[in-house]
């Protein structure tokens, strides 16, 4: 992984654990890395083994699945549950299917 995807990879696993309301003190206990293992890695400056990035998605409460587009691993396809969430109800009983 080059240097703009160890950013992209870190800003996006920034951005899972915030939206869990975790902080990187909290994320590091629950991956088993220390605080500074997180920082850069957020930072883009470390890049994370694949399996500790799963990790670091899963613990944040995310699909450990979509740290795979950042590892050139094949991306599964959506389950029935996970197609549910891609619908938004709109005001009116109407829906948007929003694409996959």
């Amino acid at each position: 992984m080059d240097a703009n995807g160890r950013v992209a990879l870190g800003r996006y696993l920034a951005q899972l654990r915030c939206g869990a309301g975790i902080d990187q003190q909290e994320l590091a206990r629950r991956v088993g890395l220390k605080i500074e293992q997180i920082v850069l890695i957020e930072g883009g400056s470390l890049q994370p083994e694949f399996r500790t990035a799963r990790d670091i998605a899963r613990m944040s409460g995310a699909n450990p699945d979509a740290i795979n587009i950042f590892f050139g691993e094949p991306v599964p396809p959506l389950t029935t549950e996970q197609k549910k969430l891609l619908t938004c109800e709109l005001p009116g009983g109407a829906s948007l299917q929003r694409k996959a």
